[in-house]
């Protein structure tokens, strides 16, 4: 047996330096599958928009542990947590067409929402991203209007 740690990332593809602004509606976008989600939040920290959360107690019904859900009009389409989940887990996310998704749930998927601004939804309260912005506004380092 080796000592040296297990590289979890190694059958992941090569993620992206920088993820720029959400320009345009994706043509898809990531979904959770809640009966097949184990709560593992592997997916999370490979979010490059922060768009993953736990999914609140009382509003999931299919398993003891909570599973995560994605905030849709976030999600800007990049399957890189589809590819986290399928390769380190269960395979409980999938990529589904965003006219297919608006039909399913009689929401509409908008554009651009990503960035500062989209953080400060009070969607995202309570997310890593929306700590570190409440963090360096306290700091003065970001303003916010």
């Amino acid at each position: 047996m080796s000592d040296e740690p297990y590289d979890y990332l190694a059958g992941l593809p090569l993620l992206p330096r920088v993820m720029g602004e959400k320009k345009k509606t994706p043509r898809s976008i990531a979904v959770v599958i809640e009966s097949s989600c184990t709560g593992c939040r592997v997916c999370v920290p490979f979010c490059p928009v922060d768009c993953i959360e736990t999914v609140p107690e009382g509003e999931y019904t299919d398993t003891v542990i909570p599973p995560v859900r994605i905030r849709y009009n976030e999600c800007i389409g990049c399957a890189v947590c589809v590819r986290a989940c399928e390769k380190l887990t269960w395979n409980a996310i999938e990529m589904v067409e965003v006219d297919v998704f608006e039909a399913e749930h009689g929401v509409k998927v908008e554009g651009p929402r990503y960035g500062w601004e989209g953080i400060k939804d009070d969607a995202s309260q309570g997310t890593p991203a929306a700590e570190m912005l409440a963090k360096l506004q306290a700091e003065g380092k970001i303003k916010i209007e």
